[in-house]
C-alpha cells in the first residue's frame, strides 16, 4: 500500500490526503497511517496549502521519487522478460493493449 501511495502521489505531483484516499479506495484513517509511515521514513512531506490552511498536501521527497523510479524500472524489466519469451507478433499485441488501457485510464474512458 505504501508503494501504491507513492506512485499515486508521483503521478499527481502532489495531492491532498482526501484525493489520495479516493485514489487508493481506502478510509481516512488508513491513508493517514500510510502517509504517517512514509513521512516518518523520509519518503514524503506534508505541507499546508497556501490558500487553505486546513488542506494538507503530500509531496514526494527525492528518496520517495527514487523508490517510485526503482518500482517502475522493476515493472518494465519484468514485462521485457515476459515479452521476450513470446512470439514478436504476440508481444506487439500485448504492448498495444497495455498502451490502450493506460491511455484509457489517463483520459478517463476506463
Amino acid at each position: 500500500s505504501q508503494v501504491v501511495a507513492l506512485v499515486s502521489i508521483e503521478e499527481q505531483g502532489s495531492c491532498t490526503l482526501g484525493r489520495l484516499m479516493d485514489e487508493m479506495l481506502v478510509s481516512a484513517p488508513t491513508v493517514t497511517g500510510i502517509v504517517d509511515r512514509l513521512e516518518r521514513d523520509g519518503y514524503v512531506l506534508r505541507q499546508q496549502d497556501e490558500k487553505d490552511r486546513r488542506v494538507i498536501n503530500v509531496t514526494l521527497t527525492s528518496k520517495g521519487k527514487g523508490v517510485v523510479q526503482k518500482f517502475r524500472n522493476n515493472i518494465e524489466k519484468r514485462w521485457k522478460h515476459i515479452l521476450s519469451h513470446m512470439p514478436p507478433d504476440v508481444g506487439d499485441t500485448v504492448i498495444k493493449t497495455i498502451r490502450r488501457i493506460t491511455k484509457g485510464f489517463q483520459d478517463g474512458t476506463i
